[in-house]
């Protein structure tokens, strides 16, 4: 049987997010049988410190616990990295320097995946975490290439899609009305996919039942982790 590389998985931002990610992984691998599957550990660090939290306020930092789960992961034998949160990569390049071991990056891969629809899609709004707005990860990543626009909310807009991904992650949804209105408005603008720019976004379009075309980070990690797993090296 072909061997495949052990993934190993920063987890626990959220757990629904991991949870959800782990299960794409399964989903999506091409498999007969249970042996067929990707080897994977998954480090559920639920004591991660907010991310988002720490980039606009300056709270405890997550830095030590996403290498600590890093080198755990390591250690454990994964020979691979990643990690499904968006934002969390603004501590990629810190993680990095403290293994030994690929380590994919979630805002690349997604990327890269987007700029392959780029004949078709030319306009994309982004749903992701003031974290991940203020950052900036996505608008440097589109900054280096010209094909498609990446549309972005107003302070009020991101303060409402942060409020519905935590409504999500405390497992209270909100109405959902003012954020229809605000995919309807991109809409307007020409958005022609949202890129889905916080794992636990997929969770909150299927919550209320969205059915616009998205670019799902969640999904296409899960996709370039199991193509890096199956790759000989």
């Amino acid at each position: 049987m072909k061997h495949k590389k052990k993934m190993g998985v920063i987890g626990g931002m959220g757990p629904l997010a991991t949870m959800d990610f782990a299960t794409k992984v399964v989903r999506f691998t091409e498999a007969s049988c249970d042996q067929e599957h990707i080897p994977m550990i998954i480090d559920n660090r639920i004591q991660i410190p907010d991310r988002t939290n720490y980039i606009l306020n300056g709270t405890n930092s997550p830095l030590s616990e996403l290498i600590a789960s890093a080198t755990f992961l390591e250690e454990s034998g994964a020979e691979f990295l990643v990690m499904p949160c968006n934002t969390a990569h603004y501590f990629y390049d810190e993680i990095k320097k403290h293994i030994h071991i690929p380590f994919l990056h979630i805002v690349e891969e997604t990327t890269k995946e987007i700029l392959k629809h780029k004949d078709t899609v030319h306009k994309v709004a982004l749903i992701s975490t003031t974290g991940t707005y203020s950052c900036g990860l996505y608008q440097d990543a589109f900054a280096k290439q010209k094909d498609v626009d990446l549309l972005l909310p107003d302070e009020d807009g991101k303060s409402l899609i942060m409020d519905m991904l935590y409504a999500i992650k405390s497992g209270q949804p909100k109405n959902p009305d003012a954020l229809m209105k605000l995919l309807d408005d991109f809409m307007q603008q020409g958005a022609q996919d949202f890129l889905l720019g916080c794992t636990e976004a997929p969770l909150l379009f299927e919550n209320y039942h969205i059915s616009y075309p998205v670019f799902d980070s969640s999904s296409i990690l899960a996709k370039s982790a199991i193509t890096f797993a199956c790759t000989e090296s």
